[in-house]
C-alpha cells in the first residue's frame, strides 16, 4: 500500500500496517537494527544507512 492506501485504511478502521510519518526519532542503536530488519550492531557501522532503512521501513 502507498502513503495514501495507508491512511484511508486507517480512516475506515481497515487493518494495515506503516502508516506513514513524517519522521520517527529513534536513537537506540538495537532498536534501530531491529526495525530496520539489519542484523545487530549495523548502526554502529554505518549509521546513516541503518537510520534511513529503518526510517523506510516505518514508512515515514
Amino acid at each position: 500500500m502507498d502513503g495514501k492506501e495507508l491512511a484511508l485504511a486507517a480512516i475506515e478502521g481497515r487493518p494495515a500496517r506503516g502508516i506513514p510519518a513524517w519522521e520517527a526519532n529513534i536513537m537506540e542503536h538495537r532498536m534501530i537494527d531491529r526495525l530496520a530488519g539489519l542484523p545487530e550492531g549495523s548502526y554502529v557501522r554505518e549509521p546513516e544507512a541503518a537510520y534511513m532503512a529503518m526510517q523506510r521501513a516505518l514508512s515515514c
